[in-house]
């Protein structure tokens, strides 16, 4: 479920979308949201099983662990991946070149 001002990316095409309005039941009886295309002054519906979060990270973007009070930044190499339970999680690379796997919920952006 969305919320007015989600970032969103369409499964269809991979386009990336704003959350404007909704859900609501569209005229085909389905659950939709109006959005905004990014770039695009133009709104459109899309059925909301169309739909997926944005990602909140992009590959080489650095990162940190939020429960590991004193660590280095990682470097993201690959993801995201939906997890066993549904959750997201990515691929990382230390300072050292060593991989480590991080959940999404669990990142915050290093400055």
């Amino acid at each position: 479920m969305f919320k007015q001002g989600d970032k969103a990316v369409c499964t269809l095409d991979d386009r990336k979308v704003m959350i404007q309005f909704g859900p609501f039941l569209c005229s085909a009886g389905e659950e939709a949201y109006l959005v905004l295309e990014e770039g695009s002054s133009y709104s459109l519906t899309i059925w909301a099983q169309d739909l997926e979060p944005a990602p909140r990270f992009k590959v080489g973007q650095k990162v940190k662990i939020n429960y590991l009070s004193k660590c280095d930044p990682f470097e993201l190499v690959a993801g995201p991946f939906v997890g066993p339970c549904g959750g997201a999680f990515w691929v990382m690379k230390d300072g050292e070149g060593a991989h480590e796997t991080g959940w999404d919920e669990y990142l915050t952006e290093a400055e």
